[in-house]
C-alpha cells in the first residue's frame, strides 16, 4: 500500500510521464489496489491487460492523468468492476 500512496503523491506532470513512458508502473499499482480491497473482477481485468492489453490501459492512464490527475480504476469507468 505505501507503493500506492507514494504514486498518489506525485504531481501531475510525474504521473504523465510515467503513464506515457512506463505504464507498467500504473498496472502494478491497479494490482494492488485491487488485491487490498478484494475486487476480483479488477484484478481479472488488470491480469489480461497486463498479458495483451495493455495498449487499452496505456490509453485510459494517459487520459485520467492529463484530466483527472490520477491513476486508472477500473472502478471509476465501469461500475460493474466493484
Amino acid at each position: 500500500m505505501e507503493f500506492n500512496k507514494a504514486i498518489d503523491g506525485l504531481p501531475k506532470f510525474a504521473k504523465i510521464l510515467i503513464a506515457i513512458f512506463a505504464d507498467i508502473v500504473f498496472i502494478i499499482y491497479r494490482i494492488i489496489y485491487d488485491v487490498i480491497n478484494k475486487q476480483s473482477f479488477a484484478l481479472l481485468l488488470d491480469i489480461l491487460c497486463f498479458f495483451g492489453l495493455a495498449a487499452l490501459t496505456w490509453i485510459m492512464d494517459v487520459i485520467d492523468a492529463i484530466l483527472y490527475n490520477r491513476v486508472f480504476l477500473w472502478q471509476d469507468w465501469f461500475p460493474a468492476a466493484k
